[in-house]
């Protein structure tokens, strides 16, 4: 996938993180389209959002375990990831280029690990 437009958003999609889960965790996309995440905390602590392949996810994780044992807080300059405080709404636009199964994770550690993790199945027109 690549960041999507703002003027070419073909549908919403409202997610909540709440108790170390997504909700919706199952989301079902088309190949060109372009989504519109809204993304709400209602948990007290920090969540992110990621939409990537396994591997990617994994490789994410694993520079999020690094960043957070030198003492540092998450910032996300990724496209395709947004870091949402207790309390916060997002938005991330997202546009689904390719058709197959892609994760939405929470990479913070230990959330993953806890369930905080969907899929967004995309299929062709």
């Amino acid at each position: 996938g690549e960041p999507g437009k703002p003027s070419q958003v073909d549908r919403t999609v409202k997610v909540e993180m709440k108790n170390m889960r997504f909700t919706p965790a199952q989301i079902k996309a088309t190949a060109g389209e372009t989504i519109l995440f809204v993304i709400s905390n209602s948990d007290q602590a920090d969540h992110e959002f990621v939409i990537g392949d396994a591997a990617s996810q994994v490789e994410h994780r694993n520079e999020m375990v690094s960043t957070m044992q030198m003492g540092h807080s998450m910032q996300h300059a990724d496209p395709n990831a947004v870091a949402v405080g207790p309390g916060q709404t997002k938005n991330l636009v997202w546009k689904f280029t390719q058709s197959g199964k892609f994760e939405i994770d929470c990479n913070v550690p230990g959330h993953f690990e806890a369930g905080m993790t969907g899929v967004v199945e995309v299929v062709s027109d």
